[in-house]
C-alpha cells in the first residue's frame, strides 16, 4: 500500500479489515488491518528508536513528561494512538485508489481459536455505504459464544508431490484463472449497477465471515 501513493486504478479491493481491539482500544496480536506495530515504537522499549526529543519532528511526537508509573502509562497511550494514527493514513491511501469502484471485506475466523472483529476502518466504510455512498453486499454476525475456528478444525490437507496438471499447473487451469482475472471488472458493475462512475468508495462488500 505505501508503493501505491500517487497510483490510481478502476476497482480497487482492500481485503482483511479485521482486527481484536486491546483494552487501550489499539490492535492486539492477530488483528489484520490495522495491525500491531511488528517492533516497539517507543523509545522507552526499544533501543534502536532514537529518543523523540532529539528528533527533528519532535513536536509531533508524544513527550515523555516525567518517569513515574503514570508519566509512563500516559506515554506508552500515547503513542499508541499514534501507531493506529500511522494505520489510518495507511488506510486512506489505500480506499483513495480507487476511481470507479473500493470493494472492502473481512472476516471472523483468522488463524487463532479466537474470533476477530470488523476493523474501525470496515465499520466506516458499511456507515458511508449505508448513508447511500455504496452498498453492503453481506454482514455476517458474529459467531457463537464458544464457537469453534472453522478453519482450524478441518485443517486443508494436500499430497505431495503434485501430480501432473493438478494444482493449477495445467494450460485449462490458467486459462481459466486468467478468463476469471479478466472477468472480475464486468462482474463486479453487474453486481453493483447503480455505483457511480467516479470517486473511490463507490461501492463496498464488507464480508466479515469464516465461511468464505
Amino acid at each position: 500500500m505505501h508503493a501505491s501513493k500517487g497510483l490510481e486504478w478502476p476497482v480497487v479491493v482492500v481485503p482483511g479489515l479485521a482486527f481484536t481491539p486491546q483494552k487501550n482500544g489499539s490492535p492486539a496480536k492477530g488483528s489484520i488491518f490495522p495491525s500491531p506495530p511488528q517492533n516497539a515504537t517507543r523509545w522507552t522499549a526499544n533501543p534502536r528508536v532514537l529518543p523523540f526529543m532529539l528528533r527533528g519532528d519532535r513536536a509531533d511526537l508524544p513527550a515523555l513528561t516525567g518517569l513515574e508509573k503514570d508519566d509512563l502509562s500516559a506515554f506508552d497511550q500515547a503513542c499508541s494512538e499514534r501507531d493506529l494514527r500511522e494505520e489510518r493514513r495507511l488506510a486512506y491511501v489505500a480506499v483513495t485508489r480507487a476511481s470507479s469502484l473500493l470493494i472492502t471485506t473481512g472476516y471472523w475466523w483468522g488463524s487463532s481459536g479466537r474470533p476477530l472483529g470488523p476493523s474501525p476502518f470496515l465499520e466506516e466504510v458499511r456507515a458511508v455505504c449505508l448513508a447511500g455512498a455504496g452498498s453492503v453486499a453481506a454482514w455476517a454476525d458474529p459467531p457463537e459464544e464458544g464457537a469453534a475456528n472453522p478453519l482450524l478444525a478441518d485443517p486443508e490437507e494436500a499430497q505431495w508431490p503434485a501430480a501432473p496438471g493438478e494444482r493449477g499447473r495445467s494450460d485449462v487451469s490458467a486459462r481459466a484463472r486468467y478468463e476469471a482475472v479478466v472477468e472480475g471488472p464486468a462482474w463486479s458493475r453487474t453486481r453493483w449497477p447503480g455505483a457511480p462512475a467516479t470517486g473511490p468508495g463507490t461501492a463496498a462488500c464488507p464480508t466479515p465471515t469464516g465461511d468464505a
